[in-house]
């Protein structure tokens, strides 16, 4: 894997993420649903996806290794220590995933 795309991700990270929901503040009407649809993130209210998640799943079609995401979880930067705690909660949780002994220590 191409080391300057990491580098270049975590730079775009502490640029551009302001905050780790999955949906840009205000982009999402849900003033005029009702009933089940009502409360529900994604259903049918559509929306701007926030740059975190964009970021988030970049970095799934990275492939990072272990060492790549354990420095992500040591980064100063909070919301790159965020992102790196989705994906691993993802990555670990995920049936295409699980059970490869991908748990970090």
């Amino acid at each position: 894997m191409n080391c300057t795309l990491i580098i270049k991700l975590l730079k775009k990270i502490t640029r551009k993420v302001k905050h780790l929901e999955p949906w840009e503040k205000g982009s999402r009407k849900t003033a005029g649903q009702t009933g089940m649809c009502g409360g529900v993130r994604g259903v049918g209210a559509g929306g701007v996806v926030s740059s975190a998640f964009c970021l988030l799943y970049k970095l799934f079609t990275l492939k990072l290794t272990r060492n790549q995401l354990n420095s992500m979880m040591n980064h100063n930067h909070v919301y790159v220590r965020g992102l790196s705690l989705l994906f691993s909660q993802v990555h670990t949780t995920s049936p295409a995933h699980f059970g490869t002994g991908w748990i970090l220590i």
